[in-house]
């Protein structure tokens, strides 16, 4: 996921890049030298009753940077009660917004490129609607801030940076800012203290159907409280047996892996295919935790509100953890450290694990 500063210990050299990554970057930095010509002009925020539109701009197609942009959500209601929130995100994670409170939800694609006219259309389309605020959701995001100022909104909100004069109202964003923490700073500098927490919603009808799969796919045993195990690509461990229902889950990245984790399953664990994201979430809201890597997953159960055993493989990672006590972390674990932390996590919902830590082997 798109970090809040970039991470200083990846290789950014110019000849590490792929093509296309280099010419994203070239092509940013001659548009902002062009657009940084537009007049400079700094406003406060408005008030209360000047905002009856507003804009949050995530232009990204990662779950979880769409996940935690969801935390804006109750800031911008607080401040603008009443006010209309549309959102504008990539067209994969759009679906993780259905069932909030967000008047419409506008997608962006990667293919414009070869359809520049419906690029014009949508520009048209945000235009039309006169927001009276637009905001970059990430506060770090050359094309969020260009969003923003395709809009024409009266006011725009963002960082301070590169692209900073497209903007009326200009942020310094602290360095040590973390992904989490950007609601939260958000609400300090529009003049209230508040802890928003990221949501989504998954509706009756999505539970519903999610049973009649698993009943389908020879899932009938498979009832709350689940187990869930998010695949991130690590496939040199396998999960050992459990008497309470498991779920391993596979994403779209890793389907390879599908064969390799079915012919490990055995008693109550079960490997679930990439799946729709209405299904995945509805798989995710029925599960007592999830463990998962620092993956769009984590902040998807977060934001449903079940606890997570996080294993994450480098500090960097620390940055994008939910806050709260019912999330765990374990650095670089093997399989004893896992079994060790799943035994002390407060959210498992078995009383005992018939296995010992130490019994645990790779």
């Amino acid at each position: 996921m798109t970090p809040v500063r970039p991470y200083q210990g990846e290789d950014t050299s110019p000849v590490a890049r792929p093509l296309h990554q280099r010419f994203n970057r070239w092509s940013r930095r001659v548009c902002m030298r062009l657009l940084n010509r537009a007049k400079p002009r700094t406003d406060s925020w408005p008030a209360m009753g000047e905002v009856k539109q507003i804009l949050v701009v995530r232009a990204n197609y990662r779950l979880g940077n769409i996940v935690i942009a969801t935390a804006l959500l109750p800031v911008l209601q607080k401040a603008y009660p009443g006010a209309a929130i549309d959102y504008l995100v990539g067209e994969g994670p759009a679906k993780l917004l259905a069932g909030l409170p967000i008047r419409h939800v506008e997608t962006i694609t990667r293919r414009w490129l070869r359809t520049p006219w419906k690029a014009f259309a949508m520009v048209r389309l945000l235009r039309r609607r006169r927001y009276d605020l637009a905001i970059d959701g990430s506060f770090n995001s050359f094309s969020g801030t260009f969003y923003a100022w395709l809009t024409g909104a009266r006011h725009r909100a963002g960082a301070q940076g590169g692209a900073d004069r497209l903007l009326t109202i200009v942020l310094p964003v602290p360095a040590s800012l973390e992904s989490y923490g950007v609601a939260p700073w958000l609400a300090e500098k529009i003049g209230f203290s508040l802890v928003p927490q990221t949501r989504l919603q998954v509706s009756a009808a999505d539970r519903q159907n999610l049973y009649h799969w698993l009943d389908s796919h020879g899932g009938s045993r498979i009832r709350p409280p689940m187990l869930a195990v998010f695949v991130g690509g690590h496939h040199d461990k396998r999960w050992p047996a459990k008497p309470w229902p498991t779920l391993v889950l596979v994403g779209p990245e890793e389907r390879e892996l599908v064969g390799i984790l079915m012919a490990a399953e055995r008693g109550s664990l079960r490997v679930i295919p990439p799946q729709a994201l209405p299904r995945f979430a509805a798989l995710l809201a029925e599960s007592a935790l999830l463990i998962t890597t620092d993956s769009g997953p984590l902040h998807m159960a977060a934001a449903l509100q079940v606890p997570v055993l996080a294993l994450i493989q480098t500090p960097h990672s620390l940055r994008f953890m939910p806050p709260g006590t019912m999330h765990r972390t374990v650095m670089r674990a093997d399989p004893a450290a896992v079994l060790t932390a799943l035994l002390d996590h407060p959210a498992r919902p078995w009383p005992t694990v018939p296995l010992e830590a130490n019994l645990v082997r790779t």
